[in-house]
């Protein structure tokens, strides 16, 4: 066998089949594909337009004027105003959700070696009722974008010979994507490779040995870079030197004063150090005190960066400076110390899972609700008025399903991966780095930016898919078992 023949037996379980099936057979997928997309936009629909998060309006008004915020990469912002001429943000949330199914179907049919047009749409159908995924996927923000990620980079880790070119490129293409959309997912993206080395450690190899992996890191090496070069060239092009973000600083200094250092550093060096940050300790201060009765719960990173502090500091340019060299005071203190934090913050950010975190209604002064109407015009504004968030949403039968599905995914999962049956081989690797990557998640967000349900329900979904994809192929094998064993 030449290794050509080899690589593309690799690459399908189906039998040969005839010119025309094999057309239908690409049809059907493609149709069900699409169909799984339109089943993803069912609670978007359902709401009369597309879920508009407080961020929404700095991603909207960035592509609208080309103007590269401060806190949020621009990426998203040009994404959206790509759909611009046509008036509306459906097209937005469209490509959103068919992006999301033509992924889950290189899950299934790559990862997990499911195929046919019914597997996509009995995914499509379990997520879109029974996960948080829809309430993202019709989203005005590029929280979805996470997940995608990591379903790529399980695909370039764990089926790199099983994809055909334009599979790989398409795994890759949402690598560098989503790293450049969104500042976390560059961490998150980064975090494969360690977990990569731990899978290894674990005992897994892919087929044909540790070397079939090297292409595959490299490749995802270079789409990470190209995601960070994108991050980079916007600061530069915007005067604000050559770094990944503009605004990385404040948002750390606001995790270490809701953590302790930060706010440690201040009582001991103000006012003598001459910090503008000074002028705000009293206030953090009082507000630290609160404790259980700060309003809604609001962390004092969040208080900080969003209800005025941050803002009567002039916002993100005249605090970065400062915010560096308190940051550095902080972590001298008890570095150890704070790594235990960031963990114990990222394993409570772990189980923050509910759906519909910020989908609520918004005040017509709000920057949310002011970008959706220059944007989008009066009659996307009146559209949004009349949505059912801006009625208010309620969302405890999504999340009590949701409830019943994690927990049961993971039985199915913990199932798939230690019990003895054929496709023990492709769910045990899935299993494992999945489980990395999802903690790497949780670190990432509630370990360096603040705890919220958002940050974890955004990709916890993926469990639900990973269960139900091994239900499929359990299904799958189970009836080609069957048609071997019928007499002839």
């Amino acid at each position: 066998m030449t290794a050509a023949t080899r690589d593309a037996s690799s690459r399908s379980d189906l039998p040969a089949r005839s010119p025309s099936a094999s057309a239908r057979q690409r049809l059907a997928d493609y149709g069900a594909t699409v169909l799984t997309a339109l089943l993803l936009l069912g609670p978007a629909l359902a709401n009369g337009f597309p879920f508009v998060f407080a961020d929404t309006g700095t991603y909207l008004l960035s592509g609208a004027h080309l103007s590269a915020p401060w806190d949020r990469p621009i990426f998203y912002g040009l994404f959206t105003t790509l759909f611009r001429p046509l008036g509306s943000p459906w097209p937005v949330v469209a490509v959103q959700a068919l992006a999301v199914a033509i992924l889950l179907r290189l899950f299934l049919r790559a990862l997990l070696g499911v195929t046919g047009p019914g597997a996509i749409l009995v995914a499509g159908i379990v997520l879109a009722g029974a996960t948080g995924l829809p309430w993202f996927a019709g989203q005005l923000v590029p929280d979805v974008f996470s997940a995608c990620l990591i379903l790529a980079l399980l695909l370039l880790v764990l089926a790199w010979e099983r994809m055909a070119r334009l599979a790989r490129s398409v795994a890759l293409a949402t690598v560098t994507g989503s790293v450049s959309v969104h500042y976390g997912n560059l961490p998150l993206a980064a975090s494969a490779l360690p977990a990569t080395a731990l899978l290894v450690l674990f005992g897994w190899r892919p087929a044909g040995g540790l070397r079939r992996l090297v292409a595959p890191l490299l490749a995802l090496g270079l789409a990470i870079g190209l995601g960070a070069a994108a991050l980079v060239s916007v600061n530069l092009a915007a005067r604000r030197g050559p770094v990944l973000s503009a605004s990385s600083a404040t948002f750390l200094l606001a995790r270490l004063l809701d953590d302790g250092p930060a706010l440690q550093v201040l009582e001991t060096e103000c006012p003598s150090a001459g910090y503008r940050l000074c002028g705000q300790l009293d206030r953090l201060r009082a507000y630290r005190d609160l404790g259980d009765a700060r309003p809604n719960g609001v962390p004092v990173s969040d208080f900080f960066l969003w209800d005025g502090p941050l803002a009567d500091l002039g916002w993100w340019a005249p605090t970065e400076p400062e915010a560096r060299e308190v940051v550095r005071k902080a972590l001298r203190i008890d570095p150890l110390g704070q790594v235990g934090t960031t963990l114990i913050n990222g394993l409570r950010q772990t189980w923050r899972v509910a759906i519909g975190d910020g989908l609520a209604p918004y005040p017509a002064d709000t920057q949310a609700v002011r970008a959706v109407r220059e944007v989008y015009g009066r009659s996307g504004a009146d559209s949004f008025a009349a949505s059912s968030q801006m009625q208010g949403l309620d969302l405890r039968l999504p999340n009590a399903i949701q409830a019943v599905m994690l927990p049961l995914s993971i039985l199915v999962l913990a199932t798939g991966a230690l019990a003895r049956w054929p496709g023990r081989r492709r769910v045990l690797p899935l299993v494992v780095l999945l489980a990395l990557l999802l903690a790497a998640n949780a670190v990432v967000t509630g370990g360096l930016s603040a705890v919220h349900d958002r940050y974890q329900a955004r990709v916890v979904w993926l469990l639900v898919l990973a269960a139900t994809g091994t239900g499929l192929l359990a299904w799958q094998q189970a009836r080609t078992r069957r048609g071997e064993t019928e007499p002839g």
